[in-house]
């Protein structure tokens, strides 16, 4: 996902599959076993994943949609059908279960669009930006993996974070490179057929993108 050397969906699945298809135990050994892990795959009718901490969001990195979202992808193209996806909240007194969906929402709802967050970020300078450009790639992984990501949250980013003329000044003067991954990120999206956007908000993108391009290389 960050380098962008994908084509399909089957692409991101076999990755999975290479990176995790190591067996152990008896005399394996730590040999290769992908075969048997497909056939562990067409067994998967739900994929679970216990969240014990508040530190990290499913929208804070990679570790999430590159491991249970990946889980999800693989076992769909092994059983030919959907499956679910939870979330298994722990670190409250009350255990919570909730969808994949679910999750996604209430994190880009209070993080990534919160102004409260992302100003918080912003007093951070350099690294502030870079940590909001990095979600532009998570919500990304996340469209690729799984399809979970709700089109109004790319348009909310897009108008909050890009077109807005002074929010995306403030990014730049903190962090071009991290701005111009944002405005790259949306472009993918669109290209890939994840998000839909008009034609003008495509043609603002891509004036955006080639400026920073033009600047970071010391072009003018």
């Amino acid at each position: 996902i960050d380098g962008g050397a994908w084509e399909e969906r089957q692409d991101l699945e076999e990755l999975f599959i290479k990176r995790n298809a190591f067996a152990f135990g008896g005399e394996k050994a730590g040999q290769a076993q992908p075969d048997v892990l497909r056939s562990l795959l067409k067994t998967v009718g739900r994929v679970a994943q216990e969240l014990d901490s508040v530190e990290y969001g499913l929208t804070d990195m990679q570790h999430y949609y590159g491991y249970s979202g990946a889980l999800k992808a693989a076992a769909e193209r092994a059983t030919g059908r959907s499956v679910a996806l939870n979330y298994v909240e722990s670190f409250t007194a009350e255990t919570k279960v909730q969808s994949l969906d679910q999750v996604l929402r209430v994190e880009y709802r209070t993080k990534l669009l919160n102004p409260k967050w992302y100003e918080g970020m912003l007093k951070h300078g350099h690294n502030g930006a870079a940590e909001i450009a990095h979600r532009f790639t998570y919500m990304l992984g996340w469209s690729a993996t799984t399809e979970a990501v709700d089109k109004w949250v790319y348009d909310e980013a897009a108008n909050t974070f890009v077109l807005d003329d002074v929010m995306r000044q403030r990014l730049e003067a903190a962090n071009p490179e991290a701005t111009r991954n944002a405005v790259g990120r949306l472009l993918e999206a669109n290209s890939r057929g994840i998000w839909q956007a008009d034609d003008e908000t495509l043609d603002k993108l891509r004036e955006l993108y080639a400026d920073l391009e033009d600047r970071l290389e010391g072009v003018h």
